[in-house]
């Protein structure tokens, strides 16, 4: 069913039970059925079938040169990719088609380019192909992936562009298992999937939750690196890519000196490059501890932190939080601020660094208690040089034993009462 496939994409934000969570129903609901955590018992659907252009599971925001928000999302029940636009009040201006579907705009990626042309990269479920999609001179240009060895492939889409406006992707190819990661307009990143050094040594199934960058300080020096999952090992790993050739480094869930495991980590994985040392830092959930998590290079060595353990002063509970991560840089300073889901307490938080290097974090919004619902999907984080922070999200409830989705969007100042403590 249509829903359980939404229980297990968003772990903890649909109130799904699963057997990896401490949840209300403590046990794992039939397909069908979720958590209703007032009463701690599963209840059915009536029905599963959302209604017309309700947005927010999947999500892509940028910051236009003009101080506009872009949002690129995925409309359920058309099954149609969007892109809208959002003054800085965070009231919706535009919507238009940029894809009617069907089954297409899963797993957005939206880039601008210095020559205001928008390209979108996205994953259409009916062909299960990876498509790009260009806005030149107010028309949309469609092209779709040409991989004939995969029947699906696209999911956990991200792109990024180098500073002519070269499209490089990395999305995961489902019927192989692997991490695809390519340059659409350059030989950059053309991968020999023929040469076994391309594959991950030990795993049969790794790529999800992809995030793209490209690091480096200089042309000679830049380098494009993505971040993702491991499934089989239940790791973070970075990869590299040389023309034909991918390189791979472990970052997190298994200790090499040891040889043995430190958890399942590395999922909702958010990739992002350190406006100083242009090196790449990432943001991700640690399934095994329920934390949220950061890795950063410093002095050629990969230092993990935990960001948010947590642990809540006014509540006995350990909460499960990390999930949806979206890592961003403040231009100016430098300093991370992270986007992401505590799913104990059904909310969005805002996580920043501070100068000396010290996490803290705030709530900015959380689902009334008496509703049956829940929110933090497609998370998304813009920042400008003020350090004013707009975070996107999803929100569903359900109503008459109906799924209902919205997209909500707000700003706040980081460094003035950005959030509620604890």
């Amino acid at each position: 069913m249509r829903f359980v496939y939404y229980g297990l994409l968003l772990l903890g934000v649909l109130a799904a039970c699963t057997e990896t969570q401490e949840l209300a129903c403590g046990q794992l609901c039939p397909s069908g059925q979720i958590c209703n955590v007032e009463t701690g018992e599963c209840m059915t659907l009536k029905s599963t079938t959302p209604n017309p252009n309700e947005t927010g599971l999947y999500n892509s925001m940028i910051m236009g040169p003009e101080g506009r928000l872009w949002v690129a999302t995925h409309t359920q029940a058309q099954g149609a990719l969007l892109l809208q636009r959002f003054n800085s009040n965070g009231d919706l201006e535009n919507s238009q088609v940029v894809d009617p579907g069907p089954q297409t705009g899963f797993y957005p990626s939206l880039a601008r380019a210095d020559d205001g042309r928008f390209h979108i990269a996205y994953y259409n479920r009916e062909q299960g192909k990876a498509r790009f999609a260009t806005l030149d001179k107010g028309s949309w240009t469609i092209e779709e992936s040409e991989n004939t060895e995969s029947i699906d492939s696209g999911q956990w889409m991200s792109m990024t562009l180098d500073g002519n406006g070269g499209r490089h992707v990395a999305y995961q190819d489902i019927t192989h298992g692997r991490l695809v990661m390519e340059s659409l307009d350059s030989a950059a990143c053309r991968p020999n999937w023929a040469n076994p050094q391309n594959k991950l040594p030990g795993s049969k199934h790794y790529g999800a939750y992809a995030s793209i960058g490209i690091s480096g300080k200089t042309k000679e020096t830049a380098q494009l690196v993505a971040s993702f999952y491991d499934e089989t090992g239940g790791n973070l790993v970075l990869a590299t890519c040389y023309g034909a050739l991918l390189s791979f480094q472990l970052a997190d869930g298994h200790n090499t000196k040891t040889d043995t495991n430190t958890g399942n980590v590395g999922l909702w994985s958010s990739l992002a490059i350190e406006p100083k040392s242009r090196k790449p830092a990432v943001a991700y959930f640690d399934q095994t501890h329920g934390t949220l998590k950061y890795v950063q290079s410093q002095q050629g060595a990969l230092v993990v932190a935990v960001v948010d353990d947590g642990i809540r002063s006014l509540t006995p509970t350990r909460h499960l939080v990390g999930q949806h991560a979206a890592l961003e840089f403040n231009s100016a300073t430098g300093r991370p601020r992270i986007a992401y889901l505590d799913s104990t307490a059904r909310a969005v938080r805002l996580a920043v660094r501070s100068q000396h290097g010290s996490w803290s974090s705030t709530k900015l919004v959380s689902l009334d208690t008496h509703l049956i619902g829940g929110l933090g999907m497609g998370v998304e984080l813009v920042l400008n040089k003020e350090d004013r922070a707009w975070v996107l999200w999803g929100k569903w409830q359900l109503k008459d034993g109906n799924i209902h989705t919205e997209t909500e969007l707000m700003s706040c100042d980081v460094g003035q009462n950005c959030g509620e403590l604890p």
